[in-house]
């Protein structure tokens, strides 16, 4: 894995305008010791593991703040908005060899072949933006509001999150601190998931217990 991350920082009109740019790329190869097929026993698992893949995944962000300066009205008021851009790609290949599964006595009663299996390419853009305010009521009393809107192209989804929260200290001589809050989290769908429908499917082929030790055609699942 390989990281890259720059960060700047401005004074504009006594607030602070953050920028922070990062570059990520991940790759990652697996793959068996071996071309044997993977075997799975009650006792152990021999021969060689099963799936193959070779993937490569690429991000670039870019997240931009700012922070005012402080305003006085009914107390203060710390204002900071923001929003974040990013870029991701990922593509690569998966492949899988044939699974065994013999039974307590060493014979075979089913066999897992794939079929399939096609390079995958996918790329996806998001887009957020934010906005908060920390007021400050009393010297023990501050309340957070805040509200967040974000887009995934490849889902097409548009979310709007907002939330709030409120911190109060009831005594002047403690450290006790009140706290609570509520509000809306949403998680991105991961890049990968699109990438599910290029992946082998599963072909298992039952061996019927009465024709285990001699010689016939196994039953295929359907």
């Amino acid at each position: 894995m390989k990281c890259g991350f720059a960060r700047t920082c401005a004074v504009i009109g006594g607030g602070l305008l953050d920028n922070t740019f990062s570059v990520t790329r991940f790759n990652a190869r697996v793959w068996g010791q071996g071309q044997q097929d993977f075997t799975i026993t009650p006792q152990r698992n021999s021969g060689s593991y099963f799936a193959q893949q070779n993937r490569q995944a690429d991000r670039i962000s870019w997240a931009p703040s700012f922070s005012s300066a402080s305003v006085k009205w009914l107390g203060t008021h710390n204002f900071k908005t923001g929003s974040y851009l990013a870029h991701t790609s990922d593509y690569g290949q998966v492949s899988d060899r044939p699974i065994n599964l013999p039974d307590g006595a060493g014979q075979l009663f089913q066999r897992i072949d794939f079929t399939g299996g096609q390079p995958f390419r996918m790329s996806d853009t998001e887009l957020a933006f934010f906005g908060q305010d920390h007021w400050l009521l009393t010297p023990r009393l501050a309340a957070d509001l805040g509200i967040r809107a974000e887009s995934q192209e490849l889902s097409e989804s548009i979310r709007v999150a907002p939330r709030a929260g409120i911190a109060w200290s009831p005594f002047t001589k403690s450290g006790t601190v009140v706290c609570a809050g509520v509000g809306l989290f949403y998680d991105r769908v991961p890049l990968n998931v699109y990438s599910f429908n290029h992946y082998p499917s599963q072909v298992p082929t039952d061996f019927p217990l009465s024709c285990r030790s001699i010689p016939g055609s196994p039953r295929t699942s359907k």
